[in-house]
């Protein structure tokens, strides 16, 4: 597996799969994964932006299986 941080995917088994549609799918079904890697929020211009450690985040991620969980759905989707 490979990380392409900026084209903002990943490359799993010689298949690419976008990092944002991970990084919501994460958010969405294991937000206390996410949220246990919070740094900060950041407010611009009155906008909130939150940072969160997503290196650390996917490498807990595929620790735990929820890597190959995404793959299956986004596959079949």
């Amino acid at each position: 597996m490979s990380y392409n941080y900026a084209k903002d995917t990943m490359t799993v088994g010689g298949k690419r799969y976008p990092l944002s549609e991970y990084r919501k799918w994460l958010k969405s079904n294991h937000y206390h994964l996410v949220q246990g890697s919070f740094i900060k929020a950041i407010t611009i211009a009155g906008s909130t932006k939150f940072t969160f450690d997503w290196q650390h985040i996917y490498f807990i991620a595929e620790q735990h299986g929820l890597l190959a969980e995404f793959i299956q759905q986004y596959d079949n989707q």
